[in-house]
């Protein structure tokens, strides 16, 4: 059974790196890798920060090519309210405020009844969509 494993912004960024962990991910029973759209956001800001010949529409095509190029990669649905109405992503506490999505992987996976920092109850949020991948799989 591969190990799931949730690639973060800063891993994405290096192309030569990206390349790279999309190759793995794309082998059989290696790693199950899974991003958020708010990863690919934060890393396609980057890379259109730092290189601004860099446009939308190949930005797009990046973040298209990615999300086709694994399986399952793409990780939805966590950011569903709560029973209290309440938005789960907020209550959470990170030291890195704009890289809220990390701590998310990691707690949504929690049994039903589990609790937040604040200790307000939570429901298992966590959603995977398949998405055609790259290669003929």
């Amino acid at each position: 059974m591969p190990f799931i494993v949730v690639y973060d912004a800063n891993a994405l960024y290096p192309n030569t790196l990206r390349d790279l962990l999309i190759r793995i991910a794309q082998q059989p029973h290696l790693v199950q890798a899974k991003w958020t759209n708010e990863i690919l956001d934060e890393m396609l800001r980057a890379l259109r920060k730092n290189m601004p010949d860099i446009t939308e529409e190949q930005a797009a095509r990046l973040r298209e090519r990615m999300n086709n190029a694994v399986r399952d990669c793409l990780v939805e649905g966590y950011e569903l309210p709560c029973r209290d109405q309440t938005v789960y992503v907020p209550i959470l506490r990170n030291a890195r405020p704009l890289r809220r999505h990390a701590p998310h992987q990691r707690d949504t996976r929690r049994s039903c009844g589990g609790r937040s920092a604040e200790g307000v109850g939570f429901e298992p949020t966590s959603k995977v969509t398949p998405a055609s991948g790259f290669q003929d799989h």
